[in-house]
C-alpha cells in the first residue's frame, strides 16, 4: 500500500497547546471503515498518559466515497469552512454500542448516538476525505479552523 505523503494531511493550524504525536497508516488509522489506503495524524495537549485518552485526530483517504467512522448514516449539519467547492459535515457526537444490550439483544439493536464525548467534522473535496476528531471542549470555531487550514485544493 503506498501512504498518502505527509504533506497532502498535514493541518496549518491546530487548536491551541495541540502537537503532534505520531501516525497510523491504512487499517490500523480507523478513520475510515475498510479502507487500505487512509492515514491518522494524532495530536495532544501534552504528554501526560491522561491526555491521549482524549487526542484530536485527522484521518485522510484518497477515496472520496467514504464516511468518517462511527458518523455513518448519521444526520450532521452542513457547515461552512469558508473554502470554495468543499464540503464539511459537522456531528455532533458518534455511533456507541452498549455491551449489555448486545449481549442480551445483538449488536444490531445495541447501537446508539453518543454526544458529550467527542464531535467530529467531516470534510470532503473532489478527490479526498478528511475527518478531524476531538474532545468536546475543543470549540467548533477551532475544528473549522484547523479544516481550512487542510491541504484542500
Amino acid at each position: 500500500m503506498k501512504e498518502l505523503p505527509n504533506h497532502e494531511i498535514r493541518p496549518g493550524r491546530l487548536p491551541a497547546g495541540y502537537v503532534y504525536r505520531g501516525r497510523a497508516d491504512g487499517p490500523l488509522a480507523g478513520g475510515f471503515m475498510r479502507e487500505e489506503r487512509q492515514a491518522a495524524l494524532v495530536h495532544t495537549l501534552d504528554r501526560s498518559p491522561a491526555e491521549h485518552a482524549g487526542p484530536l485526530i485527522i484521518y485522510a483517504t484518497d477515496n472520496p466515497r467514504h464516511e468518517l467512522a462511527g458518523t455513518e448514516g448519521a444526520p450532521g449539519a452542513r457547515v461552512d469552512i469558508g473554502v470554495a467547492g468543499v464540503e464539511a459535515i459537522y456531528h455532533d457526537g458518534k455511533w456507541h454500542v452498549d455491551p449489555d444490550v448486545a449481549d442480551e439483544h445483538g449488536v444490531d439493536k445495541a447501537f446508539f448516538w453518543l454526544t458529550g464525548t467527542c464531535h467530529s467534522l467531516t470534510i470532503r473535496t473532489a478527490t479526498r476525505v478528511y475527518g478531524i476528531r476531538a474532545p468536546r471542549d475543543v470549540p467548533l470555531v477551532a475544528l473549522v479552523t484547523t479544516a481550512a487550514s487542510l491541504p484542500l485544493r
